[in-house]
Protein backbone atom coordinates (compact mmCIF):
# COMPACT_ATOMS: atom_id res chain seq x y z
CA UNK A 1 0.00 0.00 0.00
CA UNK A 2 1.30 3.44 -0.90
CA UNK A 3 1.99 5.18 2.42
CA UNK A 4 1.48 8.68 1.00
CA UNK A 5 -1.89 7.91 -0.54
CA UNK A 6 -3.29 6.99 2.88
CA UNK A 7 -3.38 10.75 3.54
CA UNK A 8 -4.84 11.86 0.20
CA UNK A 9 -8.64 11.99 0.13
CA UNK A 10 -10.22 10.13 -2.77
CA UNK A 11 -7.52 7.48 -3.20
CA UNK A 12 -8.28 3.80 -2.68
CA UNK A 13 -5.50 3.66 -0.08
CA UNK A 14 -7.17 6.45 1.91
CA UNK A 15 -10.52 4.65 1.84
CA UNK A 16 -8.95 1.32 2.86
CA UNK A 17 -6.79 2.84 5.60
CA UNK A 18 -9.70 4.76 7.13
CA UNK A 19 -12.04 1.77 6.96
CA UNK A 20 -9.69 -0.22 9.20
CA UNK A 21 -8.47 2.60 11.47
CA UNK A 22 -10.03 3.43 14.85
CA UNK A 23 -9.62 7.16 14.09
CA UNK A 24 -9.60 9.05 10.78
CA UNK A 25 -6.23 9.84 9.21
CA UNK A 26 -5.00 13.39 8.86
CA UNK A 27 -5.27 14.54 5.25
CA UNK A 28 -3.17 16.46 2.74
CA UNK A 29 -4.97 19.09 0.67
CA UNK A 30 -5.38 18.15 -3.00
CA UNK A 31 -3.60 21.30 -4.21
CA UNK A 32 -0.38 20.40 -2.37
CA UNK A 33 2.62 19.06 -4.31
CA UNK A 34 3.99 16.53 -1.82
CA UNK A 35 7.23 15.97 -3.73
CA UNK A 36 7.91 19.72 -3.78
CA UNK A 37 7.38 19.90 0.00
CA UNK A 38 9.88 17.08 0.50
CA UNK A 39 12.38 18.63 -1.93
CA UNK A 40 12.13 22.05 -0.24
CA UNK A 41 12.10 20.94 3.40
CA UNK A 42 13.89 17.59 3.84
CA UNK A 43 16.74 18.01 6.30
CA UNK A 44 15.59 21.43 7.51
CA UNK A 45 13.17 20.44 10.28
CA UNK A 46 13.37 19.42 13.91
CA UNK A 47 14.58 15.84 14.16
CA UNK A 48 12.37 13.44 16.11
CA UNK A 49 14.68 11.19 18.15
CA UNK A 50 14.45 7.63 16.80
CA UNK A 51 18.01 6.44 17.29
CA UNK A 52 18.57 6.59 13.53
CA UNK A 53 20.43 9.27 11.57
CA UNK A 54 18.12 11.76 9.89
CA UNK A 55 17.36 10.77 6.32
CA UNK A 56 17.79 7.05 6.93
CA UNK A 57 14.98 4.48 7.13
CA UNK A 58 13.02 4.87 10.36
CA UNK A 59 13.99 8.50 10.94
CA UNK A 60 11.52 11.39 11.13
CA UNK A 61 11.53 15.17 11.26
CA UNK A 62 8.91 17.83 12.01
CA UNK A 63 8.49 20.72 9.59
CA UNK A 64 6.61 24.01 10.07
CA UNK A 65 5.59 26.11 7.07
CA UNK A 66 3.58 29.29 6.59
CA UNK A 67 1.01 27.64 4.29
CA UNK A 68 -1.82 25.27 5.18
CA UNK A 69 -0.84 21.86 3.77
CA UNK A 70 -3.73 19.80 5.07
CA UNK A 71 -5.90 18.91 8.03
CA UNK A 72 -4.85 17.27 11.29
CA UNK A 73 -7.36 15.02 13.03
CA UNK A 74 -7.60 16.14 16.67
CA UNK A 75 -8.69 13.15 18.75
CA UNK A 76 -9.69 15.34 21.71
CA UNK A 77 -12.21 17.39 19.75
CA UNK A 78 -12.87 14.70 17.11
CA UNK A 79 -12.53 17.31 14.37
CA UNK A 80 -10.16 18.09 11.51
CA UNK A 81 -8.20 21.33 11.95
CA UNK A 82 -6.11 23.12 9.30
CA UNK A 83 -2.37 22.72 9.80
CA UNK A 84 0.82 24.21 8.41
CA UNK A 85 2.91 21.48 10.03
CA UNK A 86 3.91 18.04 8.82
CA UNK A 87 6.26 15.17 9.56
CA UNK A 88 8.59 13.68 6.97
CA UNK A 89 8.93 9.94 7.55
CA UNK A 90 11.87 8.20 5.92
CA UNK A 91 11.72 4.52 4.92
CA UNK A 92 13.62 1.97 2.83
CA UNK A 93 11.32 2.71 -0.10
CA UNK A 94 11.37 6.52 0.10
CA UNK A 95 9.62 9.17 2.16
CA UNK A 96 6.11 10.30 2.86
CA UNK A 97 4.62 13.21 4.74
CA UNK A 98 1.93 13.24 7.40
CA UNK A 99 0.09 16.39 8.50
CA UNK A 100 0.88 17.08 12.17
CA UNK A 101 -0.64 19.02 15.05
CA UNK A 102 -0.92 22.76 14.34
CA UNK A 103 1.22 25.17 16.35
CA UNK A 104 -0.54 26.92 19.19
Amino acid sequence: MNQQNKHIVGTNEHKTANASAPTPRSTIDSNIDVQQLVNNHAGTGREIPTGRPLGTPGSKENISTNKVIGHFYDMKTETFVPTTNFTIRYSKTGVHIVPSRPSL
